[in-house]
């Protein structure tokens, strides 16, 4: 007897055991990001309250259309992240067969059903890019002649690439990074000002509004960072192409700082979809290595160049053609004096100054990277304009003198795009640039006085950046892979939806026939110089 009871419960267990396993692995097929799917929505009301929360942070969010976002990795296999609704309530994604298939649903940017019990129905879309939150608290009218109004309040950061805050081993994909703090803001740029898609400078703060520095992305830990729009780039791959070029050129020179880096985000402001943007690091005293107690930075910021007598006059932080970015707090002229020697020496020199000087205070190798990558990428508004100078103070055998590096900046107008007051876009494409040389002033004027030397130099590093980062297979393929990632993620469509007058347009055909003139002409050019 006894032995037929331990067959009946040892029966039991297993098949107790079996069908718990069975439940658990259909409810294990039945879920998605830690909520059911369901076959139809009980409800059939919109949403009355709540949020929608991933990993307990509320997602952003679109007003006007009533959908919420929840960025995924374009890299994982597996939907990352948790999704749960803000008051508790029981939540359901209305089962699609879309979501059986990452890849599309990213790139399409497919609208799924949430059900929320005893509550009603809400959307969801799935998208392959980072996110950025910000919610405004308050608005505060600034007086001056950079911005008007100054906002506070609250950023939250969305990345599903498991870059930030990754280690050496690289980006972990299983991992959903999120953060937030309080924040400040304001518009940035010009042009760009005159744009209803506005680029912003974001400064991150604690709860005690101090500056507070968090990794984003593969980026440094910093608290200072830039949204830029890209309003009037029909492609949205211009500024990063020609920023990822200075950097490869960098990376193989010690004599060139690593400039801005850039990466795709979209941004939500105030619960309404904002569009693409680039999430950029700010140039400053940080991408140059410099002697904070020595050294200089400056700025450019337009396209006339002074006089002598007028940069002995500057007596502020700020000129008509130039912005004091280091030291941070103006003193007194002096400060100036550094990059008053520059011009004087490069952009106004005269036969009679000492070619010797000149060309010891210059850094000729990077001066010559900064000169081919303008020229390479048709940089129009960067052969004096929208450049950094750095003057560091060097020891030299008798003497210490200010030596002068550049790093380029705002490369929008580039790849045959030219600036125009004949439209709302400021912009237009233009095919003689494929045959314009660009080289700037201060590489010129080395040229003129002292061919023999600068001239070689010259070709001996082109020669070198057209067999490695500047070949025709690297630019053309990492072109390719930037409007592939912008397809693949939905944001390009998004963007060209949210801002129809922007001109989107993913056809890369005239950017590449303009490429093939532009190098055809510029290996002629340094070949004949």
């Amino acid at each position: 007897m006894r032995k037929w009871i331990r067959v009946f419960l040892c029966i039991f267990c297993i098949g107790f055991l079996t069908g718990a396993a069975a439940y658990t692995i259909g409810r294990d097929a039945n879920s998605f990001m830690g909520i059911q799917r369901t076959p139809a929505a009980e409800n059939t009301d919109p949403v009355k309250y709540g949020s929608l929360l991933v990993n307990g942070v509320r997602a952003p969010y679109d007003a006007g259309s009533g959908t919420w976002y929840v960025p995924q990795s374009p890299d994982a296999e597996e939907w990352v992240g948790e999704l749960s609704w803000s008051d508790g309530s029981e939540l359901f994604i209305v089962d699609d067969p879309m979501l059986n298939d990452k890849s599309a649903a990213l790139t399409e940017g497919c609208t799924f059903t949430l059900d929320v019990r005893e509550q009603g129905l809400t959307s969801v879309v799935f998208t392959g890019m980072p996110a950025v939150s910000l919610h405004t608290n308050s608005v505060t009218p600034v007086q001056g002649d950079k911005f008007s109004e100054l906002f506070k309040g609250r950023f939250s950061f969305f990345d599903p690439t498991g870059q930030s805050g990754s280690t050496e081993s690289g980006p972990d994909l299983s991992q959903y990074y999120i953060v937030g703090s309080d924040a400040t803001w304001h518009a940035r740029g010009a042009t760009s000002m005159t744009f209803p898609k506005t680029s912003w400078r974001l400064e991150l703060k604690d709860e005690n509004g101090e500056n507070l520095k968090i990794p984003l992305l593969d980026l440094r830990d910093d608290d200072d960072w830039i949204l830029m729009s890209m309003y009037n780039d029909d492609s949205k791959i211009r500024d990063k192409m020609s920023i990822d070029l200075w950097n490869s050129i960098a990376e193989i020179s010690e004599h060139d700082p690593i400039g801005t880096r850039m990466r795709y985000v979209e941004v939500f402001l105030d619960d309404r979809y904002d569009g693409l943007y680039g999430l950029l690091e700010p140039i400053d005293q940080k991408n140059t290595d410099m002697n904070t107690e020595t050294d200089y930075l400056y700025k450019t910021l337009d396209w006339y160049c002074p006089t002598d007598a007028e940069m002995f006059a500057i007596r502020s932080e700020i000129s008509r053609s130039f912005a004091l970015k280091w030291p941070k707090e103006y003193q007194n002229g002096s400060q100036w004096q550094p990059l008053r020697e520059y011009i004087n020496m490069y952009y106004n020199a005269t036969e009679n100054t000492n070619i010797m000087i000149q060309e010891m205070r210059l850094n000729i190798p990077n001066v010559i990277d900064y000169a081919l990558l303008v020229n390479a990428v048709t940089g129009i508004d960067n052969t004096f304009k929208n450049a950094y100078v750095c003057a560091r103070l060097t020891e030299f055998k008798l003497s210490s003198m200010y030596v002068f590096t550049k790093i380029p900046w705002d490369l929008n107008y580039t790849w045959g795009e030219a600036w125009t007051d004949q439209n709302s876009l400021y912009t237009f494409f233009n095919p003689d640039l494929a045959t314009a040389n660009l080289m700037p002033g201060d590489i010129w004027t080395l040229i003129n006085r002292d061919r023999e030397n600068i001239v070689p130099q010259i070709k001996e590093r082109w020669t070198e950046l057209r067999g490695t980062v500047m070949s025709d297979e690297t630019l053309l393929n990492h072109m390719d892979e930037l409007r592939a990632y912008l397809d693949s993620t939905g944001a390009f469509e998004r963007d060209s939806a949210r801002w129809p007058a922007s001109g989107n347009d993913p056809d890369l055909t005239e950017m590449k026939e303009f490429f093939a003139k532009r190098f055809e002409y510029l290996d002629s050019f340094y070949e004949k110089l």
